[in-house]
């Protein structure tokens, strides 16, 4: 049986990440032209640690389902690759997901 994968649809992922996870992103990069959506959750006690721990399972298969670029787009939940100044020795759910964006032709 051939799965197929699917337009990746920002509405669809955001709703079922946050009814997931149980709220909105710390941080987050939604624009949607660019193709790139960042969602970054810092876990505020030991009930949100497991739920970013097992929820980041769940959301890698459900990024599977859609069109995404491989290698770019990622869900992980750790340490940070590169963490910033006071990120250093914390655990983070980081959700980057890029997909591919069809460019508008110019307007003569």
């Amino acid at each position: 049986m051939d799965v197929r994968a699917v337009p990746f649809h920002y509405g669809f992922f955001w709703h079922a990440m946050i009814g997931l996870l149980g709220r909105q992103p710390d941080t987050s990069h939604r624009h949607g032209w660019d193709g790139l959506y960042m969602f970054r959750y810092k876990p505020k006690d030991e009930t949100e640690k497991r739920t970013f721990s097992e929820g980041s399972a769940k959301l890698r298969e459900w990024l599977s389902m859609f069109e995404l670029t491989p290698f770019s787009s990622r869900c992980e939940y750790g340490r940070l690759l590169h963490p910033e100044e006071g990120e250093e020795g914390k655990d983070y759910l980081d959700i980057c997901i890029v997909h591919p964006v069809e460019k508008k032709e110019k307007e003569r």
